[in-house]
């Protein structure tokens, strides 16, 4: 009979692989400019925010004043926020090399 794993290794390791190096970002920046895509499929690996990606369809992304974070955001939130460049609360997520 062969070994189960726990319920809390398995959420251990999901969390584990999660992980991003690198100094956590405040959950409000200063946002300075954004990106979107016609299709989430044309996005670079470095700003897909996978828990909540989109499987098809636009993709848009704020970027902080350092540019070394990002956060994805639906149509209506990019439009008003890429415009006022202020603080924003958001999920931030470091950006990947």
């Amino acid at each position: 009979m062969g070994m189960k794993p726990s319920i809390g290794v398995l959420v251990a390791a999901a969390v584990a692989g999660c992980y991003v190096p690198g100094p956590a970002p405040s959950n409000a920046l200063r946002v300075t400019g954004g990106m979107q895509w016609a299709d989430v499929s044309l996005v670079p690996h470095n700003f897909i925010d996978r828990p909540w990606a989109p499987f098809f369809g636009p993709y848009r992304v704020l970027i902080d004043e350092e540019r070394i974070h990002y956060c994805a955001v639906d149509a209506m939130t990019y439009q008003i926020e890429v415009d006022r460049k202020r603080v924003f609360p958001c999920a931030w997520r470091a950006i990947q090399p």
